[in-house]
């Protein structure tokens, strides 16, 4: 690569990045990509994709912000950070997004981005370039067309906290003591758990989130869900059909420049894996029956074994149709069970639409962060997926009036264990179904739940939880389509619970087809309690 690659081509362009002598300091940024990354003969079009990624974008965060702080009906909408940050803030909502969450997103320049991610590379650079604290050599940075796991951690440290649970970090409560404290750049101090089963295993983000994943496809997503291919069933099956393919003799670009990269060993009519919106899983290896498929590290190039899902009753279970690989196998996830944001019109902050401090600040405060098992909830594909709490929160709007919130997330937390969930901690434990921290006695009937800490207008929840045995409504969610568990769910599973209380889920024959157990139970004279 020479230095012509850097080359506006027009010196007097004028772009944000200030291009001195037809040069710019940051080749990758968006205003000047199309001269630079993704000028001809180099990745012409990639550009268009990342434009329209919800890295850049960010729809889903705005479209839930306006409607959070009350400014809009639906928690949807077309509108993009880069529109936000170039009109006249003149609400709460768009406030809220110039001083504390526009500072991640890939327009950004180098000199106006959020704190964690200061002395990173902008646009395509902020993940194929060198990041803060890395040693580089002298002269131009370095490039990689591999992203490590640390380009991913400067974002998504934030929000859902998936890079640090993958890693095995949380935010403690502010009295707590790590044994071993982590340090983040941005000033957080992190304590240390167990790291999901594939980051112990050497795995690293991009082995599992590919090229659509991360750069878009032109499909103006807003949410996360709706733009990640991969799923646990794409390694470990088992793999639809419309999910299998051969080993194409011309791969779409830009999966053939990857492939010729890469070396790849394959041969055309090999068999070959889609993920769930049809991209090409190319360093997925499927293998014939009786033998595990491998996935190829990104990195490296070294192979991993893949062990197929058991054909067993635990993963057939009738009832658990829609039960989502997470909800088994993510062991824990960040809490933070309350927050408020005020505003104080009397303090500067920095604004990310006008590039500096301007008047007014956003005051956040949490109690009791941390890393719990997650609850459950009905996700937007209608599978029951973990939840944790997106928004336990007050609100304080610039006119004085409060915004009260009580909403769940469901994700994938990605704290992934081998062992699963065990049959009790779903139906007999009131954090998993959503109630909060409390006391659920199920062998009562109806099931009775007290919580550790009421709301004051009503003691039959918790301040920590999404919903109540009998809410005639599911708990809400930030998310269109996704909900608490409802009450006839609720009652339906915590009638397995009573019956766990005497027979073992994994061996007792009533838990295979349980229904027609229970009717059998049922009948005249029968002294079981579960058929009370």
């Amino acid at each position: 690569m020479g230095c012509a690659t850097c080359h506006l081509g027009d010196p007097q362009s004028d772009d944000k990045a200030k291009a001195h002598r037809g040069m710019t300091r940051d080749a990758g940024d968006l205003a000047v990509v199309t001269k630079t990354c993704g000028k001809s003969g180099c990745h012409p079009g990639e550009h268009e994709r990342v434009a329209d990624s919800l890295m850049t974008t960010a729809r889903g965060i705005v479209a839930v912000d306006r409607w959070a702080w009350g400014e809009a009906e639906l928690p949807t909408g077309a509108t993009t950070i880069q529109q936000v940050l170039t009109l006249p803030p003149h609400s709460d909502a768009d406030r809220h997004l110039s001083k504390l969450c526009a500072g991640c997103h890939m327009g950004a320049s180098r000199s106006n981005r959020d704190d964690v991610l200061q002395g990173q590379g902008v646009g395509c650079a902020a993940c194929h370039t060198a990041v803060r604290g890395e040693k580089v050599q002298p002269g131009h940075p370095s490039l990689d067309s591999r992203p490590d796991d640390r380009r991913c951690q400067g974002c998504h440290s934030r929000s859902s906290r998936i890079s640090l649970t993958y890693q095995g970090l949380y935010e403690p409560a502010a009295w707590a003591k790590c044994p071993e404290p982590v340090a983040l750049p941005d000033g957080r101090t992190l304590c240390q758990a167990e790291a999901d089963v594939h980051q112990t295993a050497g795995l690293a983000c991009i082995d599992c989130h590919g090229y659509s994943d991360v750069m878009g496809r032109n499909r103006s997503e807003q949410r996360e869900f709706q733009a990640v291919d991969v799923r646990c069933e794409s390694c470990h099956g088992p793999v639809p059909r419309a999910e299998q393919t051969t080993w194409p003799s011309v791969l779409p670009e830009p999966l053939s420049h990857l492939a010729g990269l890469r070396a790849h060993p394959r041969q055309p009519g090999a068999p070959a894996r889609l993920g769930k919106l049809g991209a090409l899983l190319w360093n997925i290896v499927p293998a014939g029956p009786g033998n595990p498929a491998q996935l190829l590290r990104k990195a490296s190039g070294e192979p991993w074994d893949i062990k197929p899902t058991p054909v067993n009753l635990d993963h057939r279970r009738p009832g658990h149709e829609r039960l989502s690989c997470q909800a088994c196998h993510s062991a824990m996830a960040p809490t933070c069970p309350t927050c408020h944001t005020g505003q104080n019109a009397a303090k500067e902050q920095w604004d990310f639409a006008a590039g500096r401090p301007t008047q007014g600040q956003f005051v956040e405060a949490g109690e009791l962060q941390g890393l719990l098992p997650p609850a459950l909830g009905m996700g937007p594909d209608g599978r029951i997926l973990p939840a944790i709490p997106g928004m336990l929160a007050q609100l304080k709007r610039a006119d004085g009036r409060s915004v009260a919130l009580h909403l769940f997330a469901t994700l994938d937390p990605h704290s992934t264990r081998k062992i699963s969930r065990t049959c009790s901690d779903c139906h007999r434990q009131p954090r998993a179904l959503g109630l909060g921290q409390g006391q659920l006695d199920v062998d009562l009937q109806p099931a009775k739940f007290t919580p550790f800490i009421a709301l004051p207008a009503d003691p039959s929840r918790a301040t920590d939880g999404w919903t109540t045995l009998t809410d005639p409504q599911p708990g809400h969610s930030s998310q269109p389509g996704a909900r608490s568990l409802n009450s006839l769910e609720l009652q339906k599973i915590t009638r397995v619970g009573r019956c766990l209380t005497c027979h073992d889920a994994r061996e007792d024959v009533l838990f295979g087809e349980f229904a027609p157990a229970l009717r059998q139970l049922q009948q005249p004279g029968n002294r079981c309690r579960g058929a009370l």
